[in-house]
């Protein structure tokens, strides 16, 4: 079953990866809070002292890291959903 579940949790990690930002790209607000973010982001760094420029990329990288999980579990969830509303539906 561990194996099942690796293969499982890797596909979910490339649905997510390859197909959220396609998904979500369709959406205006979706792009405009994406502008918003990385001109916010150019600005502290421009703002900062060099020594925490690091720190910054850091904590970028660990926000998407989370990102990325929740999107992985929502996903899952999501399947889950789905299996048991159609296991309703066609009882």
């Amino acid at each position: 079953m561990s194996d099942f579940h690796e293969a499982f949790t890797k596909f979910i990690f490339q649905r997510t990866i390859h197909h959220s930002p396609l998904i979500a790209s369709r959406h205006v607000s979706y792009t405009d809070l994406s502008t918003t973010l990385y001109q916010m982001f150019d600005d502290i760094k421009h703002q900062l002292p060099e020594e925490y420029i690091e720190l910054l990329y850091e904590l970028e990288s660990t926000i998407n890291h989370l990102q990325s999980l929740s999107e992985a579990y929502m996903y899952e969830q999501g399947l889950k959903d789905g299996l048991v509303l159609s296991k309703i539906l066609y009882e």
